[in-house]
């Protein structure tokens, strides 16, 4: 059995939203909540209590407790971050849209229960064909999965798609015939506090980076300093080595309409980023 600890980046008027996951065996979880709680509790001891939990787009950009650490040591700790998440060998999966792409999108498609949901609960549904893809493979119920979400305005709208998934999303992992939709989800998603529930805060962090580099790549902002894409970049490099295959997210060479849907959606520097 395994979690998967699901944040968001981009809930407002950003140019694309991220919704990324930290996937975790329940066998070797523990190991990896007490590191990230120790991580906390020191940087909460470090700030005078001003750390209760990490916020990636303070610590990134140097917002509040984090003007007191020079940009050097804020990228160190990202950095730390990252090479962590790879030791733990745990996986990580996303789902992205660019908003005005999604609008254009409206005008013509048809989706079922899908077409008026909101970009945070579509970007939430391709997450979790990107799981139900890969994890039906695994033999023995070791793919079944619990998700765990941040607290997002949209549940209600979310869980009624979960609750019966227009059967477009079928193809997307080609689901058998005397297959139940989406039976590698284990019960519904439950919504957390990412205060109390430190993977969440891990997940953040990597919606942020995914999030900010689709927008610098892609032109839909401007640099805050040089280099900042190219830094990007390499961080984005180094997730990829723990990302699900492209094949669970984007697969290249099906024809089926709801893979196409959401490569038309998906920023285009997201698209080539291959694990």
């Amino acid at each position: 059995m395994k979690f998967c600890y699901v944040d968001e980046s981009g809930h407002g008027a950003e140019p694309v939203i991220v919704l990324e996951g930290v996937v975790v065996d329940a066998q070797r979880m523990h190991v990896t909540k007490d590191d990230w709680d120790e991580l906390i509790r020191h940087l909460n001891e470090i700030s005078g209590g001003k750390v209760a939990e990490l916020k990636a787009g303070h610590l990134y950009r140097g917002n509040d407790y984090w003007r007191e650490w020079d940009a050097g040591e804020r990228t160190a700790l990202i950095e730390d971050i990252i090479r962590w998440m790879k030791d733990r060998n745990h996986a990580v999966t996303f789902g992205a849209v660019t908003k005005a792409r999604l609008t254009d999108m409206r005008k013509s498609w048809t989706f079922g229960a899908l077409e008026d949901a909101s970009d945070w609960t579509l970007a939430a549904m391709h997450l979790v064909l990107t799981i139900q893809k890969r994890h039906q493979r695994e033999e023995r119920n070791k793919g079944k999965t619990v998700f765990v979400f941040d607290q997002a305005r949209e549940a209600d709208e979310f869980l009624t798609i979960l609750g019966s998934p227009p059967p477009v999303t079928d193809g997307f992992y080609e689901r058998g015939k005397k297959q139940r939709p989406l039976d590698q989800l284990i019960d519904v998603p439950y919504f957390a506090d990412s205060k109390r529930v430190g993977l969440l805060q891990v997940a953040d962090l990597f919606a942020y980076l995914l999030r900010l580099y689709a927008e610098l790549a892609d032109g839909m902002t401007p640099e805050k300093f040089d280099g900042e894409t190219k830094r990007l970049e390499q961080w984005i490099g180094d997730l990829a080595e723990v990302l699900l295959p492209d094949a669970a997210r984007w697969p290249r060479n099906s024809k089926d309409p709801c893979v196409q849907f959401y490569r038309e959606l998906a920023p285009p520097s997201l698209l080539r980023v291959v694990a």
